[in-house]
């Protein structure tokens, strides 16, 4: 993985000279972290004025992911600009230019990348149908989410317009590309790739900002935050190991899965289809 300069480097651009101390946990915790909490916020209040319209309340499964897109773009961007003046060494350390020196081991990230995926996409399956043997058992209602009384989409009405969304190939492979992008930039790159330092503190990093990454999915059920947090510290590795290309060809490959799950037909009635709500976002 690129390195950045030391903890305290004098960076000069253009006229001007910039003390940084991006790397310091003070630092971190002052930047990057809100930037977080602040993407998280603005999903939760898209996802409440939507859930809560009328007329837009169809269209969440096309807002949710532009919403989660634009903010993560937004954020990271102001955070990065705040952070690392130097924005070439920025662009080195999220592609991790030094390990394209070596072809061989780029290739090897980009195979763990989809290995990541694809082992995640099923064990977030797995996650799902237990979930659902519980809910079976347990209780009729837990699909249901109300906000002040207010009733908001649940688990199985989410599916259900992703379902619908996936029946657009173009507008599916769009909104996945886009989202997929943003999220690697902001979650592995600016909160992962963009405050490392040390080796020894590679762990606190990559488990708060697959966290913040899986919270943003609460809108599909405990399985996908679960699911999600596990994605994103897969996926996490694979940026520390090969920079943000071979994790966003991984994050896109999942939304090739999830696309697969809704449009693929049984072969031959082997296999029940799957009922609206036991598939994974």
């Amino acid at each position: 993985m690129a390195r950045l300069p030391p903890r305290r480097t004098l960076v000069v651009v253009g006229d001007h000279s910039y003390l940084t101390l991006a790397h310091e946990e003070a630092k971190i915790l002052e930047l990057a972290w809100p930037a977080a909490a602040q993407v998280l916020i603005i999903v939760i209040l898209t996802g409440l004025i939507t859930g809560l319209t009328p007329s837009l309340r169809s269209y969440m499964a096309i807002i949710m992911p532009l919403a989660l897109g634009i903010a993560a773009i937004a954020a990271g961007t102001a955070t990065l600009v705040r952070m690392h003046p130097d924005s070439t060494q920025v662009l080195r350390l999220l592609l991790s230019i030094e390990a394209m020196t070596a072809p061989i081991w780029h290739v090897t990230c980009l195979a763990l990348g989809l290995v990541a995926a694809t082992s995640m996409f099923f064990l977030e399956a797995g996650l799902n149908s237990l979930w659902i043997r519980m809910q079976r058992r347990f209780s009729n209602n837990m699909h249901t989410l109300s906000f002040f009384g207010a009733p908001m989409p649940g688990r199985v009405e989410s599916m259900r317009q992703v379902a619908q969304v996936a029946s657009q190939p173009i507008l599916f492979a769009a909104l996945s590309v886009f989202s997929a992008a943003a999220e690697e930039f902001f979650y592995r790159g600016v909160l992962l790739l963009a405050t490392m330092e040390f080796e020894d503190k590679v762990v606190y990093p990559l488990l708060l900002q697959a966290i913040w990454y899986g919270l943003n999915h609460v809108a599909f059920g405990v399985p996908a935050v679960i699911g999600k947090t596990i994605l994103g510290i897969s996926l996490g590795a694979v940026a520390l190991a090969g920079g943000l290309l071979p994790a966003l060809v991984g994050h896109v490959f999942y939304q090739y899965l999830v696309y697969r799950q809704f449009t693929t037909r049984p072969r031959g009635g082997r296999f029940r289809k799957k009922q609206i709500g036991e598939e994974q976002p």
